[in-house]
């Protein structure tokens, strides 16, 4: 059972590795034969150089522990010590929804080296196979994990060694989901009314956001963008034809002005924060807020985690004075 693992993490690596040395000859021969300018390849394959040569590194890092005896192969090392080195990944994976944006915008250039890696189905393909990758690792020393006895040589290692990648896979994560967010504040910049750049900029970092459905008494149920930023919760209508993915960077512009400011929700207003769960069955968080009079505004979420995200996020911004008023 264990061999197999083994043979299986091999396997993949040197498949992983062989597509990414095809990913950056794709990029290099777009460089030598000037398809696309310096600033446009660097938008769509960040440092692939530098990842490439990480990960042939560590390929030979991993065949030269596979071919010893079963009992002499400490995986779970490698991985420990190449925990700061797996962070070349960090600017890659940021970078990814950019690439995608990119890809679909440069289409119809990239389309001259179409019989290396067609631009609108191979080549984004093989840009997602390092974010899949990484995320992949944990899943593989797990598995390696279960299939080795507790009492094998440097099994405490690889149990090391799973969590050196979960902290990378984290790291990761919370780096690329501040760039996410940064390129959607720009986006709420461009198309939103009634605010300046200068006034979003006062809200603080953005936290979460989503197209949520919201519930008010004497109002039927509308979808409105919701932000929670450091400062406030920001609603507004989403006017465009076509609304924005979920979590993701669009890849059509929308058009100037096509977000509607509704409400701006200062924490410092917020007198209650309800988990309505329970009562209803489904899964509703309920905000009431002190404005010229008390208002209340009613979250509808996709799952009970997703709401219990935003609850938690919501209360640890609420101001001291109002915490004995929040409700479960």
């Amino acid at each position: 059972m264990r061999d197999k693992v083994v043979l299986e993490l091999l396997g993949t690596e040197r498949k992983y590795v062989q597509d990414l040395e095809v990913l950056q000859d794709y990029m290099h021969k777009l460089q030598l034969q000037f398809i696309l300018n310096t600033e446009t390849i660097h938008c769509l394959f960040g440092n692939l150089d530098a990842l490439v040569d990480f990960q042939q590194r560590f390929l030979i890092q991993l065949e030269d522990m596979a071919q010893r005896s079963p009992k002499d192969q400490n995986f779970g090392l490698l991985f420990i010590q190449n925990e700061k080195r797996f962070m070349v990944y960090e600017l890659y994976c940021s970078n990814y929804f950019s690439a995608q944006d990119m890809t679909s915008q440069e289409t119809h250039r990239l389309q001259r080296l179409a019989y290396i890696l067609n631009p609108v189905y191979e080549l984004p393909s093989m840009l997602i196979k390092p974010v899949q990758r990484i995320c992949k690792y944990p899943l593989l020393i797990q598995e390696l994990i279960k299939a080795t006895r507790p009492d094998w040589p440097y099994a405490l290692d690889v149990r090391q060694g799973l969590e050196s990648m979960r902290r990378v896979a984290e790291r990761i994560n919370e780096t690329r989901r501040r760039y996410e967010n940064a390129l959607v504040v720009n986006e709420i910049k461009r198309r939103v009314n009634k605010l300046g750049s200068s006034q979003i900029d006062g809200f603080g970092s953005l936290l979460l956001h989503d197209k949520l459905s919201l519930f008010q008494c004497g109002i039927p149920e509308q979808e409105m963008q919701v932000y929670l930023f450091e400062q406030l919760i920001l609603i507004c209508k989403d006017n465009s034809k076509d609304s924005i993915k979920l979590n993701t960077i669009p890849i059509k512009k929308k058009r100037r002005n096509s977000l509607e400011f509704r409400y701006g929700i200062f924490y410092s207003r917020i007198l209650s924060v309800c988990n309505q769960s329970l009562d209803y069955g489904k899964c509703y968080l309920t905000v009431n807020w002190r404005d010229s009079k008390i208002m209340n505004i009613t979250f509808w979420f996709r799952n009970q985690e997703y709401l219990e995200l935003w609850e938690s996020t919501l209360k640890e911004r609420i101001v001291p004075q109002y915490s004995n008023k929040i409700c479960r």
